[in-house]
């Protein structure tokens, strides 16, 4: 069995402590490597997915808005919008432009998390 000397790395060590070092740098967490690689993942498999199933997805979404606007049309239901506006997280009262902008205000914040979604969603498309 060999000893190896105190002040030798392993070559895995020397790779782990210069990625990290380069994290620091950049001043990036693990954490954050992780939530960025997993958004990619996630892009990832919703670009595989779109590809297979996305002309079954948009069919069923179009078959389903043209059902609730004809039975809106009938008055056998009553779409209440205030409603979903409050679902979604937006006040009843709030308008388009200011919908718009809280929109815009979510995606400055998280612009590298959509970014790399949106990478991971061209790839998995571009290989499914």
């Amino acid at each position: 069995m060999k000893m190896k000397p105190k002040g030798s790395d392993s070559f895995v060590d020397t790779i782990k402590k210069n990625v990290e070092q380069f994290f620091t740098n950049i001043q990036i967490s693990s954490e954050d490597v992780i939530r960025f690689v997993s958004c990619f993942g996630i892009g990832f498999v919703v670009g595989l997915a779109g590809k297979r199933y996305g002309k079954y997805v948009i069919s069923a979404l179009l078959l389903v808005t043209l059902l609730l606007a004809t039975l809106q049309y009938f008055n056998l239901i009553v779409i209440n919008d205030s409603q979903i506006k409050l679902l979604l997280g937006f006040q009843s009262t709030d308008s388009f432009d200011t919908v718009i902008t809280s929109l815009v205000a979510q995606v400055k914040v998280y612009y590298i998390e959509l970014g790399t979604i949106l990478l991971g969603t061209l790839l998995g498309f571009k290989f499914g």
